[in-house]
């Protein structure tokens, strides 16, 4: 029965005129009935129907009858206030698509924005019950995170705050699957990482504790993603071979969807037991143990907060007992001095991404927010002036017997179609201008990839975002129908309606200039600041620099004995060729490339007669001779390193004019010796150089002449792996393909990337960027939102003022005090608007103060530039509504009135 009461129902909706020839078919059916019993009594044919139509009763009121067993009202009445809503929005289509544009831009950006927000910082991972991950960090006294040694999971894992402990360590190399070589991440994992993890398993079997072991069978388990796009899904992956450095692994498990990883924005698609990563240790001896990020499951019933504590009172122990034996007395005695925090790890690792970018993304999660209100405020202030020119269309509804909330209902209808079409070009083209974005960083990046997509925090931020743009863009039209009544809409002047809604209006657009004021003083503060990062001197000539990361081939390095004898020679070889080339000036070494990688932080002590002085914390790098050359950099006392074959058994080191001024200040430094870090082989370097002062990293933009140590890239074998190669030339060409070839001829590297170091220093600045330019896209849209909304009002009171600027110009009026009149009502507004704009942007510098540089929020300068831009804006938007004012006909005025 319910199915086909449904049924019925869908028909009658659907299908309405089968349903109402249905309809008719079967009442007169009831009445030939009824006429033939009449006729079987005696009577005939004519007055047997008439008779049957008497007692049938009126046929109009029983179609009604069944019309209403066979309906959904609400459906019916929404249906049809949509079509009347279509109707009414195809008559005025610029006003259509001016409201569906603008919509369409502001919820656009807002979900582009959340999306971007949802994917880096609240999406969790794809694992049961992810609130339950904590990741255990050492803090050193810098409070700077690092990694623990994986010989701290066994007494960690007896830890009652914790059902299961595993540890973590990721790389990025060169691995050779399916017969192609490509660049992938990689993750070492302990036995127990897919239980405590609890990481599903779609084919095959996960790692396990018998897998990692040194002599173990060498298995590998992949991803999904990897899975599909390497070996297209077929069921034969399962025990195919996975080259990874010199050493072969054979698959045995897929992941199941949509895990792709630990590493937030990395992929790490291959898995492997953590003791099989690499077999030797440079001195040729079995590696037993790694740094790494040590991830635990919290026990049924345990806080965080619990958990550090216990974690806490066992510190020392736990330090002391996970120190390797291998490293020196300092070494131990830093180890065992770092501090032990837990933060939750619901969300994944992170080296960077979340605290580099977190807070330039809510800062344009707020432009965005800002948009979207004035986006509403704009078309409020637009549908209350397109009710005037509605109001007797309203009027007449009213007269004939509509219902105040019939009215509402229409309205309402008409304007949530408007938002709907805003939200779903939004939605398309938020999430497509997100992955434009990404697809951006990925480039800079690398092995770079985070989804954005549609899942249930994107899908409550929508509906949030349209309900917001229904309240508010409703607002007014909802208001204005509740003071519109059938006498007043029909008069032709319609006075009191006319106040109400310009007095609304300017409100409306008061609040909507200060938010544009705000909004250009930000854009200007924002690309301001940019200029001044630009104008840095950061120490180096960037012009005509070109880099180039190296990476292993696999099994390039060989073994760590083998690679220790080939290095030097090979490097230096390759250097030699590459100087050759045509236009090449100079070529070096350096373990990092300037503005991508920074280098590691390391403690730095003046060392001389036993004596320790001064410690303080510097960016260690390593670099080979020619490196200032190359970089345009200058040494300002001692000398460069000397050529690898010119090397001494005293093993030197340069470092920046202002740590010599840290670690030296009453004394020279050339020829004093400084410890750096705690590596053995550190602890005794004698400074043959000082370099000048020069910020190749940009971490911190307010200290541009950060502590520098270089090392000798010849000198240190563990530098020697992996290196950037800092190429100078006369021009601004270089012949890359043949570097290329340069490099892959030896048989041990490749060349990764290739980059010129002023589009690194674009890269390093990169958030800047983005906030400078998004500024600029939202000012510019604030500032057309504005002048719309400015243009629509002016010219509504010109139209319905046409009389009294009529008598105006019969009295005698010029001109200019017509032009006058207009120009002064719209500077009112824009005061208005302007001075709450300024309070606005002032009470804005807590919040943007961290990201500017070398301007504040106080700058007179902008608030005048702002403040300029929007009057000339204003002016504009007045200009045809003043053109329209003196041109009336004062005749014409007066007798349409």
């Amino acid at each position: 029965m319910r199915w086909q009461s449904l049924h019925s129902r869908l028909r009658a909706l659907f299908r309405r005129r089968r349903f109402e020839a249905d309809l008719t078919e079967e009442l007169s059916s009831h009445i030939e009935l009824q006429t033939r019993k009449y006729i079987s009594e005696g009577l005939d044919a004519q007055q047997a129907y008439r008779r049957a139509r008497i007692a049938f009763g009126a046929m109009e009121e029983a179609r009604e009858s069944c019309r209403q067993v066979n309906r959904w009202r609400l459906l019916e009445a929404v249906l049809r206030n949509a079509g009347q809503g279509f109707r009414s929005l195809a008559k005025n289509p610029v006003f259509a698509l001016i409201a569906v544009l603008i919509l369409s831009v502001a919820i656009g950006a807002n979900v582009a924005a959340f999306s971007t927000i949802d994917a880096l910082l609240l999406r969790p991972l794809p694992v049961p019950k992810p609130t339950q991950l904590v990741e255990i960090v050492s803090r050193d006294k810098h409070d700077k995170p690092g990694s623990l040694f994986s010989t701290a999971l066994e007494p960690l894992s007896h830890n009652k705050s914790f059902s299961g402990v595993c540890g973590v360590a990721t790389h990025y190399d060169a691995i050779e699957i399916g017969g192609t070589l490509r660049k992938l991440g990689s993750a070492g994992f302990s036995g127990d990482c897919f239980q405590t993890l609890a990481i599903p398993i779609e084919r095959g079997r996960a790692l396990s504790p018998s897998d990692d072991h040194l002599g173990a069978e060498h298995v590998a388990v992949i991803t999904d993603a990897l899975w599909r796009s390497q070996f297209g899904g077929r069921e034969d992956a399962l025990g195919q071979p996975i080259r990874i450095g010199s050493t072969d692994y054979t698959i045995v498990g897929v992941t199941a969807p949509p895990f792709t990883g630990l590493l937030l924005g990395f992929p790490e698609p291959i898995m492997i037991p953590l003791l099989q990563q690499f077999d030797l240790l440079p001195n040729g001896s079995p590696r037993t143990s790694y740094y790494v990020n040590v991830l635990a499951r919290l026990a049924p019933g345990v806080s965080e907060s619990q958990a550090a504590a216990s974690v806490l009172v066992e510190r020392r122990r736990l330090l002391e007992l996970s120190v390797p034996q291998h490293y020196s007395p300092a070494g131990k005695n830093y180890y065992v001095s770092l501090g032990l925090t837990i933060s939750s790890a619901a969300s994944g690792l992170d080296y960077f991404l979340r605290h580099r970018f977190s807070q330039p993304l809510y800062a344009v999660f707020g432009l965005c927010g800002a948009m979207l209100l004035m986006a509403c405020l704009n078309l409020s202030s637009l549908s209350l002036a397109r009710s005037l020119r509605r109001r007797q269309e309203v009027g007449i509804r009213l007269a004939l017997g509509a219902t105040l909330s019939h009215v509402v209902c229409i309205l309402f209808v008409e304007n949530l179609l408007l938002v709907i079409a805003g939200t779903v070009a939004g939605i398309l083209g938020g999430l497509a201008v997100a992955r434009l974005i990404l697809a951006r960083a990925g480039a800079m990046f690398g092995n770079f990839y985070l989804d954005v997509g549609i899942d249930l925090r994107v899908l409550l931020f929508v509906l949030a975002s349209i309900t917001a743009g229904v309240c508010v863009f409703l607002l007014a039209s909802l208001w204005q129908a509740k003071r519109l009544a059938a006498s007043d809409a029909l008069k032709q002047s319609g006075r009191g309606v006319l106040a109400q809604n310009t007095a609304a209006q300017k409100v409306l657009l008061s609040v909507q200039i200060a938010l544009t004021l705000a909004l250009i003083a930000g854009s200007a503060l924002f690309n301001t600041s940019l200029t001044n990062t630009y104008n840095i001197d950061f120490g180096v000539k960037p012009q005509h620099v070109w880099t180039a990361l190296l990476t292993a081939q696999p099994g390039g390095y060989r073994n760590p004995l083998y690679w220790k004898r080939t290095a030097v020679p090979y490097y230096r070889g390759l250097l030699d060729e590459i100087e050759t080339l045509p236009g090449v000036t100079s070529a070096s070494l350096s373990t990092n490339i300037p503005f991508f990688r920074s280098g590691y932080q390391a403690d730095i002590s003046v060392v001389e007669g036993g004596e320790m002085e001064r410690v303080s914390q510097a960016r260690v790098i390593g670099v080979s001779n020619g490196y200032f050359t190359t970089l345009g950099a200058r040494l300002v006392a001692g000398q460069d390193f000397p050529r690898p074959s010119l090397a001494t058994d005293e093993p030197g080191v340069i470092i920046s004019r202002s740590l010599v001024h840290q670690i030296s200040p009453q004394r020279s430094a050339l020829g004093l010796h400084i410890r750096v870090g705690t590596q053995p082989d550190l602890q005794h370097l004698r400074i043959t150089g000082i370099s000048n002062d020069m910020d190749t990293s940009l971490a911190d933009l307010n200290d541009t002449t950060p502590f520098l140590v270089f090392l000798d890239f010849w000198q240190h074998s563990d530098l020697q792996a992996y290196p950037a190669l800092l190429i100078k030339t006369r021009t601004s060409n270089l012949d890359v393909a043949a570097i290329r070839r340069i490099v892959a001829r030896q048989g041990y590297e490749f060349v990764e990337r290739f980059s010129p170091l002023t589009s690194e220093i674009d890269n390093a600045l990169i958030e800047n960027r983005f906030l400078a330019y998004l500024s600029a896209v939202f000012g510019c849209l604030a500032l057309v939102m504005a002048a719309i909304g400015l243009f629509g009002l002016l010219s509504y009171q010109v139209a319905n003022r046409t009389a009294e600027i009529g008598i105006r110009m019969a009295l005698g009026a010029r001109q200019r005090e017509i032009h006058w009149l207009i120009l002064g009502q719209t500077f009112k507004l824009i005061l208005a608007g302007v001075l709450a704009g300024i309070v606005l942007t002032f009470g804005l510098e807590k919040v943007l103060r961290n990201l500017l540089f070398g301007i504040t929020l106080g700058n007179p300068g902008v608030l005048f530039f702002s403040t300029l831009v929007l009057l000339c804006t204003a002016f504009v938007a007045a200009t045809i509504p003043m053109w329209r004012a003196t041109h009336v006909n004062p005749i014409e005025a007066l007798r349409s009135e």
